[in-house]
């Protein structure tokens, strides 16, 4: 697992679109930063997964992820 330093968990848009995960709207949109301080380009975040279940190994726990495009990643 590689730390990628986020302070929030995101999903791609595409990948949210290809596997028709539920969303919803965020209360207020959520501005971005990439690493070095520059808003990202796809603007704002503004919206996010209904919870889903994380399952890794015997651990489960229920997340919301931040929707935006990550590009390749």
């Amino acid at each position: 697992m590689v730390d990628s330093g986020a302070s929030r968990s995101f999903i791609d848009k595409a990948f949210v679109q290809s596997h028709a995960i539920n969303l919803r709207l965020k209360a207020s949109p959520r501005p971005l930063a990439v690493v070095d301080g520059r808003s990202i380009s796809s603007g704002d975040v503004t919206h996010e997964t209904a919870p889903v279940q994380l399952e890794i190994g015997a651990h489960t726990e229920d997340i919301q992820l931040d929707v935006t495009s990550l590009g390749q990643y």
